[in-house]
């Protein structure tokens, strides 16, 4: 039968259909609707779908049919006038403990990339913006100084200690001869600079070596950029620039941090190449789509390994009737004839730590809580945390695992608040 208009079917005989014939137009809105098991999904797909799609892969060469999914050819006398077809189908996707709503829609993929492209990170410690820097990127922030305000660009020479007279020497042949050494600015070419350094050298206070000092609007870009390469360089990627405090700076100066240098206000504020806060002393990962994914070990929370919750002992199960007084039997677990002679311990030593055992446990004060909780090792009394130490390193008994499932529940993980990632890609 030649192409006229309609795709024609003879003699279906697929699943629940009994011989059946059917003229289906073509170039229109075909709704196939029925009963549940009148054969709707077998003529839609297991028929139309599966021919349709048998014969386009059949068009291709052998070698090319081998990397392709094979159709059976639907049971029928003859079908003919259908084209190649696709098919959208619903399914239900493999569903774990970790998918949520944006993973089993992919949505967190994009959002991922999202984030990584354009996400901002903030350091933890002082909640200001953390950004890459350079050369060129610091020069440009120094530019935006008002005229006449003084800097200063200097590294910090963390290699600092030995003999102080060979360091200064080895800066001096290298054309550096200031440092700023306990809020005070050393000159390595005075004859008392040696007194100046000594309270300094030695007792972990940071030094700074001072490549240039210069003035806005008076230095060149050229001087201005050679400085900061300069300071990137022997500083390791970081480098620190000193402004003297005057009227406002502009925007950038945030993250400048308030100083004093010889009895004068300064803001010192860092530079690095790779992602840190040089106030803090915090380094961030780059930011890159695994890094915000629960699912990557380079996301995922250490804590939960990206679960969201972690399972720990919960106290209102091991104690479900505070009421009780630990004679009476408060803490559950060591009412069971296998465990009471913890309880017996307890009671044996209470009197000796001032512990009551027959006051309701929630009046008991906290101090006797920590002892009961955290033990009283000159004892040999584990207390509750030892006893539960002593159950998981027997785990691998079928009964043990079973009475320790009794007392412990899920709670959210107190390092990701239930975020699932890591602190870094929090930030």
């Amino acid at each position: 039968m030649g192409d006229c208009g309609h795709i024609a079917l003879r003699g279906v005989r697929v699943h629940n259909l009994q011989s059946v014939d059917l003229d289906i137009p073509r170039q229109r809105l075909v709704v196939i609707c029925g009963l549940s098991g009148s054969g709707k999904s077998s003529l839609a797909l297991d028929t139309l779908y599966a021919e349709g799609q048998r014969r386009y892969i059949e068009s291709f060469s052998a070698y090319t049919r081998q990397f392709l999914e094979r159709l059976e050819k639907p049971e029928a006398d003859h079908i003919d006038g259908i084209p190649p077809a696709i098919a959208v189908t619903g399914k239900n996707g493999n569903r774990s403990s970790r998918s949520t709503v944006g993973t089993a829609t992919e949505i967190t993929d994009y959002l991922r990339l999202l984030v990584a492209k354009i996400g901002r990170v903030i350091c933890q410690g002082c909640g200001r913006e953390v950004r890459r820097d350079s050369p060129q990127s610091a020069a440009e922030l120094l530019g935006s100084l008002p005229d006449r305000t003084r800097y200063m660009i200097t590294f910090r020479d963390d290699a600092a200690g030995g003999n102080p007279t060979e360091w200064a020497a080895g800066l001096r042949e290298q054309g550096f001869v200031r440092v700023l050494a306990d809020d005070r600015a050393v000159n390595l070419g005075s004859e008392d600079w040696l007194d100046a350094l000594r309270g300094a050298w030695g007792s972990g206070s940071k030094l700074y070596v001072v490549v240039d000092r210069l003035v806005a609007g008076g230095a060149s870009e050229t001087r201005l950029r050679d400085s900061l390469e300069t300071a990137f360089d022997r500083g390791g990627g970081r480098s620190y620039v000193f402004v003297a405090a005057g009227p406002e700076l502009p925007g950038g100066w945030g993250r400048a941090v308030p100083c004093v240098v010889d009895g004068q206000r300064w803001r010192r504020i860092g530079f690095s190449r790779s992602l840190a806060c040089e106030d803090c002393q915090r380094e961030y990962p780059l930011p890159e789509p695994r890094l915000y994914s629960f699912n990557s070990p380079l996301g995922a929370c250490p804590a939960c390994e990206g679960f969201g919750n972690v399972i720990d002992i919960d106290m209102d199960l091991v104690v479900p009737d505070p009421r009780k007084s630990l004679r009476e039997g408060a803490i559950a677990p060591w009412n069971s004839p296998a465990y009471a002679h913890e309880l017996e311990e307890l009671l044996e030593l209470a009197p000796d730590y001032g512990i009551p055992v027959d006051k309701p446990f929630c009046e008991l004060s906290e101090a006797h809580l920590r002892l009961i909780r955290d033990g009283v090792p000159e004892r040999h009394f584990g207390g509750l945390k030892g006893f539960f130490a002593w159950l998981e390193r027997r785990k691998y008994k079928m009964h043990i695992r079973v009475f320790l499932s009794r007392w412990r529940s899920y709670r959210p993980c107190p390092a990701c608040g239930g975020a699932r990632l890591r602190p870094e890609a929090l930030a």
